[in-house]
């Protein structure tokens, strides 16, 4: 059960908290617990795509660095891509 919570939290649903939560309960609610999410409605289905894992900070430092690395190739691409096209214009006229 607690790997199972623990998955719903990363998943963005959250523990939903009862008025009554200080309040004795009946044995069939004893075991009960209820998680909701924004996106997780009856009838539906369209918004389960917006259900997705937190990226961790950590994780996303390091995408995120891998992200810029990749841009500066682009950037670097398309420079040798420009150039490459001036010199072929150049040599077509």
């Amino acid at each position: 059960m607690t790997s199972f919570v623990r998955q719903l939290n990363m998943y963005g649903f959250h523990k939903v908290v009862h008025m009554d939560a200080g309040l004795p309960k009946a044995d069939s609610q004893v075991n009960c617990v209820e998680f909701q999410h924004e996106n997780f409605q009856r009838a539906q289905p369209h918004l389960l795509g917006l259900i997705r894992r937190k990226v961790s900070v950590s994780r996303g430092v390091e995408e995120g660095g891998q992200v810029s690395q990749v841009l500066i190739q682009v950037s670097h691409v398309r420079g040798w891509q420009d150039s490459s096209n001036l010199k072929l214009m150049a040599l077509c006229r």
